[in-house]
């Protein structure tokens, strides 16, 4: 998810929360970075929305990221 993006539906959908899986994401096996995942918890307090972390692939990775939470 690119914060840009979740900024605009944040405008104009008011969502309460979002579902996010960071890490090696399916299909796609992309792991957000920490940066975009500071970028997006930012939107995110910013427009009150709660974020869902789905992170059960996290152990496989070689790199680990920071969860949303911390």
């Amino acid at each position: 998810m690119r914060p840009d993006a979740f900024e605009s539906a944040c405008v104009n959908w008011r969502p309460r929360a979002v579902f996010l899986v960071p890490s090696l994401h399916n299909p796609t096996t992309i792991t957000l970075t920490e940066e975009r995942r500071r970028a997006l918890a930012g939107v995110a307090r910013r427009h009150n929305v709660l974020i869902i972390e789905d992170d059960v692939d996290r152990p496989m990775l070689e790199d680990t990221v920071p969860s949303f939470g911390g």
